[in-house]
């Protein structure tokens, strides 16, 4: 991902090419990104002719413990919840 701030916009790429990027590690860093404190407004880019910030399917069906799939899920669960309260403007392109 490749994070940038102007003038209070927090501006996210996504970085790789495809659909279905949203690991667990790159929902955290997204969780990180969505503070207030320091941007009001996050817009976050897809790549190339694709958007698609679903989950990464192929780290779901590598899970094989009931404890990784529940990491998975939980953590998609917090982005969503912090994306539904962030004071600020979301965009998704």
């Amino acid at each position: 991902m490749n994070i940038s701030v102007e003038n209070d916009i927090k501006i996210i790429e996504m970085g790789e090419k495809g659909p279905n990027l949203l690991s667990v590690e790159r929902a955290k860093k997204l969780i990180k990104e969505l503070d207030y404190s320091n941007c009001k407004a996050v817009i976050i880019l897809g790549n190339d002719k694709v958007f698609s910030a679903g989950l990464n399917l192929k780290d779901l069906s590598n899970a094989k413990e009931p404890n990784e799939v529940a990491l998975i899920f939980n953590t998609l669960g917090e982005l969503l919840g912090l994306a539904g309260i962030f004071l600020g403007q979301l965009l998704v392109l």
